[in-house]
């Protein structure tokens, strides 16, 4: 192998690690996309469940109260 080879072999390597980087930011930035919509549908998914709770207990209160009035 002469220089001009070996230079030209630096160059491909230290191109290929400044591309890694690149890719590397964006594979970032769309897992970050998904991780805030996956945010989003449990925020979503606590409030029905915390709609879910609140309409067992009131339904459970009225229970309780029809049967204790009979």
């Amino acid at each position: 192998m002469d220089n001009s080879e070996i230079s030209q072999s630096l160059n491909n390597i230290a191109n290929q690690v400044s591309n890694l980087g690149s890719n590397t930011s964006v594979g970032l930035g769309d897992i970050s996309q998904k991780i805030d919509h996956l945010n989003t549908g449990i925020a979503l998914t606590n409030t029905l469940l915390v709609l879910l709770i609140v309409s067992i207990i009131l339904n459970s209160l009225i229970n309780w109260r029809n049967k204790k009035k009979n």
